[in-house]
């Protein structure tokens, strides 16, 4: 297990942004990097208000399913091609 945190998570989007040209699956992975560094980036304020982090929560949600689903149809792209 990779104990690197937001190293591993960098390293694995520079990965997906050298070995994939799927401009879907690279403009979901943006916003989900993009989600993640400002909801985690609130929230270690401290002093964060209940709508402005679920607003933020609720954005990284949706970029988490939206990457995922764009991941997905990538995987089976290339299976269906196999």
């Amino acid at each position: 297990m990779c104990s690197g945190g937001c190293l591993c998570v960098g390293l694995a989007s520079a990965r997906l942004q050298i070995l994939s040209k799927d401009r879907a699956l690279l403009s979901a992975l943006e916003e989900l990097n993009k989600a993640g560094q400002q909801l985690g980036s609130y929230w270690r304020r401290g002093d964060v208000e209940e709508a402005e982090y679920t607003r933020r929560w609720e954005r990284h949600r949706t970029a988490k399913a939206r990457f995922l689903a764009a991941s997905g149809e990538v995987v089976r792209r290339h299976l269906t091609q196999a």
